[in-house]
């Protein structure tokens, strides 16, 4: 697309900046994205919810380790940002660094057991466990909560979908590169969680 010009930003405010920015992340317009909340940090380098949507811009363009490095520094602003540290701990699932995962999801502990980020999470690392019956039951309830999010459904629906697959397949043929191949089909759906706190 045509270079942004970033002077015409120049006398919008942070918050101007991340609903734009919101917007043309929704729509997919990563580089325009990208641009207006570079510039939303420079106004407000304290905005969690803006150096987290930075983070899931990055990792929607591929940039993984610094989409991780930002959503960190996004829950150290805000510890109480949920889809922060759901999807920092996703984050670290897909690049198979299943600890840190755990500790990430650790975050998530405080919030109340119907909470879909955390039927999510619960049921990541029963697939990391491969506990396959256990993850399917909790990432389907997750789905049934979760009305907020839509295109995380659809993430959540793809593994629950290879999840029934092998567990409909006989026991002897269940392949323990199950949880690993399931962590490659994530790091789709950042847009909609920052608008949701």
């Amino acid at each position: 697309g045509p270079r942004v010009d970033t002077s015409k930003l120049n006398n919008l405010d942070a918050e101007e900046l991340f609903r734009l920015a919101l917007r043309d992340s929704q729509t997919g317009r990563h580089d325009e994205a990208i641009s207006k909340l570079k510039s939303c940090l420079l106004a407000e380098s304290t905005n969690a919810k803006a150096q987290f949507l930075l983070g899931a811009e990055h990792a929607e363009i591929g940039l993984y380790d610094r989409a991780i490095e930002e959503i960190g520094h996004a829950i150290k602003l805000d510890n109480s940002l949920s889809i922060a540290h759901f999807q920092l701990g996703l984050l670290y699932f897909s690049a198979n660094r299943l600890a840190e995962a755990r500790q990430s999801w650790a975050g998530l502990s405080g919030l109340a057991d119907a909470d879909y980020l955390l039927k999510f999470s619960s049921g990541l690392v029963a697939l990391a466990e491969e506990r396959l019956p256990d993850c399917a039951e909790l990432l389907s309830e997750g789905i049934t909560l979760n009305t907020m999010n839509p295109a995380l459904n659809l993430d959540m629906d793809r593994v629950l979908g290879r999840v029934k697959a092998i567990l409909a397949e006989k026991p002897e043929q269940q392949s323990p590169a199950a949880a690993a191949s399931a962590g490659n089909m994530f790091l789709g759906s950042y847009r909609d969680q920052s608008e949701e706190q």
